[in-house]
């Protein structure tokens, strides 16, 4: 429940990307429930990213490609709709 509310909450928006957020996710679930005694506490989101963007910076750089690219290709479908519902309503 913690976890949830931490990472809206994260300094870095590109934790803020939904394929991203639910990677952090998991891996602070899984810490919390591989370290019972010490479980989740704010912050440890924080600790966990510098891991998490050291390690897998090339594949963050992919994927954040990928977020973009799927942020652009929505907008033009949104254009493409208005043009086409202003086509068919002349």
């Amino acid at each position: 429940l913690q976890i949830a509310k931490d990472l809206p909450r994260h300094q870095l928006s590109i934790y803020h990307c939904a394929p991203l957020a639910s990677r952090l996710e998991r891996m602070l679930f899984i810490w919390s429930v591989r370290h019972p005694a010490a479980s989740y506490v704010q912050g440890f989101d924080d600790i966990v990213a510098v891991f998490f963007t050291t390690f897998l910076t090339e594949r963050l750089a992919l994927a954040m490609a990928r977020h973009r690219q799927q942020g652009r290709d929505a907008a033009a479908d949104r254009h493409r709709s208005r043009l086409a519902g202003g086509r068919l309503q002349s």
